[in-house]
């Protein structure tokens, strides 16, 4: 769920009309602030019903563009976006918690990890609750892979936007991949 504080400081806005929710984007001067589904956020605040202008910063562009191919069934590569200028603002996150989703934007289209894994992964050893606390404050979610992130025991265990959407998009990238 986006709050108030993160509209204020991202005053660029974006929105995705994906098949599972609308998402909502954000930039500002440090990068792409949010990515995240605006699942129950009722009324839309205004700056999300136009979506972006045409002047729309490459942090926008750039994440609308992954979207729109992630979600035609394309295999997508994050670091592509990247290389061409995406910058995600993690201000407010760890140094830990940044290694953690640097490593999750390691794990391809199709796979999954399990937050014990991850967290290993990341150099945190018996982290897996870390990893997933991580998980949680996820604002970049489907850029920053967090759906990939099951439980050790093969279930899919939470999910910020609701495990309907998570599985969803598990579902998704095994009948595209």
């Amino acid at each position: 769920m986006i709050r108030k504080n993160e509209l204020l400081k991202n005053p660029e806005t974006g929105i995705f009309h994906s098949p599972v929710g609308p998402i909502g984007l954000g930039a500002n001067t440090g990068g792409l602030g949010f990515c995240v589904f605006l699942d129950g956020l009722r009324p839309l605040p205004a700056s999300f019903r136009t979506g972006p202008g045409k002047n729309a910063s490459i942090h926008i562009t750039l994440a609308l563009e992954f979207l729109d191919r992630y979600f035609s069934g394309a295999p997508v590569d994050i670091g592509e976006s990247i290389a061409k200028g995406l910058v995600f603002d993690f201000d407010g996150f760890t140094d830990r918690e940044k290694e953690v989703y640097r490593t999750l934007l390691g794990i391809p289209w199709g796979k999954t990890i399990s937050y014990r894994d991850l967290a290993a992964r990341s150099g945190c050893p018996n982290g897996a609750r870390f990893a997933g606390n991580t998980m949680a404050k996820n604002r970049f979610p489907v850029l920053v892979p967090c759906h990939r992130v099951i439980r050790s025991d093969g279930t899919l265990g939470r999910y910020s936007s609701g495990e309907h959407i998570k599985k969803k998009l598990l579902e998704m990238e095994e009948r595209f991949f």
